[in-house]
C-alpha cells in the first residue's frame, strides 16, 4: 500500500500537503517577480480564450504537475490545487509573504469597487466575489480568475442597467423591482 499522505493522492487536501512540503523546502519557488505577475494575470484574465491569447501564462497548478511528477502519469490537463499559501512560495520562493500581502491589498481594493460602484443591486456582485474568494483559498490565482469574473461581470452589468434604468441614482425602482414588475403589478 502506497503512503495516503503522498503528494501525489488526488483528494480535497492537496493544497495542504503540497504546501506544508514547499514550507519545508521539497520545492521553493526561485523568486523571480515574473513567475508571481503571470499568475496575478491569470487572477484577473484566466476566463480569456486562449485562442485569443496565444502567450497566456498557464496556471501554476498545471506547471507544478510537470515540475513534481512529470505529465506521463497523468491526464494532459491535470493539475493540483496549489491553495492561497501554495500559490505564493511556489512562485516567489522566500518572498511569498510579499504576494500574499499583493494579493490582499487587491482583494480589498476589489471589494471596496465592487460596494461602491455596482449601483442599486451592488451587494449581488460583491457577495459573488466573496462566495468565489473560497476558489482562491483552495485553488490559488489561476483557479480564482477561471471561475469568479463569470459571476461578477454579468452582475456588474445587470447593475449597469438596473442604474441607466433607475434615473442613475439610488432612488427609483431597483432591481427587485425590474425583474418582477413591482410597480405595474397590483397586490393580491
Amino acid at each position: 500500500m502506497g503512503d495516503v499522505t503522498s503528494n501525489v493522492a488526488v483528494g480535497v487536501t492537496d493544497h495542504m500537503r503540497l504546501t506544508e512540503d514547499l514550507r519545508s523546502g521539497f520545492y521553493v519557488g526561485s523568486g523571480q517577480i515574473q513567475a508571481f505577475v503571470d499568475q496575478y494575470l491569470l487572477f484577473f484574465l484566466n476566463w480569456f480564450p486562449r485562442d485569443s491569447w496565444p502567450t497566456k501564462p498557464i496556471g501554476a497548478g498545471l506547471y507544478a504537475v510537470d515540475l513534481f511528477w512529470g505529465r506521463s502519469r497523468y491526464g494532459e490537463d491535470h493539475n493540483v490545487s496549489l491553495g492561497f499559501v501554495g500559490d505564493q512560495i511556489f512562485t516567489l520562493g522566500g518572498w511569498y509573504i510579499l504576494g500574499l500581502f499583493a494579493i490582499l491589498a487587491t482583494i480589498i481594493v476589489i471589494r471596496h469597487t465592487l460596494a461602491r460602484y455596482s449601483g442599486t443591486i451592488r451587494h449581488a456582485p460583491l457577495i459573488a466575489f466573496d462566495a468565489m474568494l473560497l476558489t482562491y483559498f483552495w485553488g490559488g490565482m489561476a483557479s480564482f480568475g477561471a471561475r469568479v469574473w463569470f459571476a461578477v461581470l454579468p452582475l456588474i452589468a445587470l447593475a449597469l442597467i438596473s442604474r441607466v434604468m433607475t434615473g442613475g441614482g439610488k432612488k427609483g425602482l431597483g432591481f427587485a423591482g425590474l425583474m418582477s414588475g413591482a410597480r405595474d403589478c397590483p397586490r393580491m
